[in-house]
């Protein structure tokens, strides 16, 4: 069988002054103790970002899917949410940044048959126009022959359901099995300015019966879009939209023109600097690193695509907050997909 567990995280600010700077809340589906930005790559999860901060005594409501791989056992599962893993943010308690939940999920499917499912699902943005990178992978052992859509969203505030076409779309013929391919779509020049929470949906018409139906959706990814913003300073937080190199970014380090999470790595000879390799974000959606945001796990993806958010250098934080409070909340709604064709 195949299922997706649906992860509430609710973040508080619960200080007196407002979080003026962009950070991150994040999410480990199955770690034993709690991941630390030095560790988090290898762990599966995900992330999504706050660029534009939040206020006193707000609250955030996110949503995090994961689908379980085929052939997952039946056990218990540690679940973490971490508020501000890179140490963005000055807080006056940071004791409150990190919540567990454990519980026992069913065994998945197994590999018989076809499955599609979604890789790498990665945004960026140059100029005024946004670039989605995909990578998308039939992991079962039989070849798909039917044509298949792979659809984008452009900006929903929830997960696409079956029937709900993207605003963009292309037809796959097929996918042998064991085989990967790579898209790169553009939502080309002219996007408004603002903030965008895109998805990928791969097969929404249910024309491919899989033995995992639920791993064929990935998002949201964020990204700002901001035309006419000034390039980013060399080696300091960013704290807004700035372009980097070509790339429009709201967070993290520009070394160089090219992005980083936390910490610009550069070489011994600090009067002459040379950015050196480790900790910059994964490929992108224009296909040449850095960018806007990373997924679809953000961590732990296999093949070297985790979308790396970690430096060989220490974060430097910036802002300041009362104590963030996370809420937790998993295995709420557990959404099955059947192997019937509709």
């Amino acid at each position: 069988q195949s299922y997706q567990v649906h992860y509430l995280v609710q973040v508080t600010n619960r200080g007196e002054d407002p979080v003026t700077v962009p950070f991150d809340v994040d999410i480990f589906f199955d770690a034993e103790t709690l991941p630390t930005w030095q560790n988090a790559d290898l762990f599966v999860g995900d992330y999504q970002s706050f660029p534009v901060g939040l206020a006193p005594g707000a609250s955030a409501l996110l949503h995090f899917y994961w689908a379980p791989p085929p052939e997952n056992p039946t056990r218990q599962y540690m679940a973490w949410a971490v508020v501000d893993i890179t140490d963005s943010v000055f807080e006056t308690g940071e004791d409150n940044n990190s919540l567990s939940y454990s519980m026992v999920l069913e065994g998945t499917g197994t590999l018989d048959g076809v499955n599609l499912v979604v890789q790498q699902f990665l945004a960026s943005v140059k100029g005024a126009s946004v670039g989605y990178y995909l990578e998308i992978k039939n992991n079962g052992e039989d070849d798909i022959l039917t044509p298949f859509r792979l659809d984008i969203y452009h900006d929903v505030d929830t997960q696409p359901d079956l029937y709900e076409w993207g605003d963009q779309s292309e037809t796959i013929q097929g996918l042998q099995a064991g085989q990967t391919i790579t898209r790169i779509i553009e939502w080309k020049d002219g996007v408004p300015d603002g903030l965008y929470k895109s998805f990928v949906f791969v097969d929404v018409d249910n024309a491919v019966v899989e033995t995992n139906e639920a791993d064929n959706v990935a998002g949201p990814r964020v990204s700002q879009v901001c035309a006419a913003c000034d390039a980013c300073q060399e080696d300091e937080a960013i704290n807004s939209a700035c372009v980097c190199g070509e790339e429009t970014v709201y967070t993290g380090f520009c070394c160089l023109g090219q992005w980083y999470a936390v910490g610009c790595p550069y070489g011994p000879d600090t009067d002459n600097p040379e950015v050196v390799e480790g900790g910059q974000q994964d490929q992108d959606g224009w296909g040449d690193g850095g960018g806007a945001d990373a997924g679809p796990n953000g961590f732990g993806s296999s093949g070297g695509g985790c979308g790396c958010r970690t430096a060989g250098t220490s974060p430097t934080a910036r802002g300041l907050l009362g104590p963030m409070l996370l809420l937790l909340l998993a295995g709420l709604l557990v959404r099955r997909r059947t192997h019937t064709k509709r």
